[in-house]
């Protein structure tokens, strides 16, 4: 998380593409860095022009490309399946918010899908609200 919190910091001085650089290199090292995302995709777009934004994505995701390169040459399947392992579910034991439902629907498919529908839908819903709106 260093690295993620470094790339913020490098963001708040303006240095958008060293930036977006250097978040790419945290989400090599941690995935969860993946979930400082959205914002940051907000500040970079907000705090830029279009041709920063795409020469900085472009260079992420080279970054990415490269450090993952002898994965993808020895086990390309394995590598990108497992990275997003959407499939995976959930254990009832570690629940704090949602002990509320039966094991057997805390379980489900259709549960995972409401839940991450109903994320994405209130992260877009702030986004727009909040990240985008005008600022005064």
């Amino acid at each position: 998380m260093a690295i993620a919190y470094a790339a913020v910091l490098l963001l708040q001085q303006g240095q958008v593409t060293a930036a977006v650089l250097l978040f790419s290199a945290g989400v090599s090292v941690k995935m969860n860095v993946l979930l400082m995302a959205p914002p940051v995709l907000a500040v970079v777009i907000k705090v830029s022009n279009p041709w920063v934004l795409l020469k900085a994505v472009i260079l992420g995701v080279a970054l990415q490309l490269a450090l993952g390169l002898p994965f993808l040459i020895s086990h390309p399947w394995s590598y990108v399946s497992r990275a997003f392992e959407l499939s995976r579910v959930f254990q009832y034991k570690w629940t704090v918010n949602l002990k509320f439902l039966p094991p057997d629907v805390f379980v489900s498919n259709r549960v995972a899908a409401g839940l991450l529908a109903s994320h994405v839908m209130l992260l877009a819903a702030w986004t727009l609200a909040r990240w985008f709106a005008p600022d005064g």
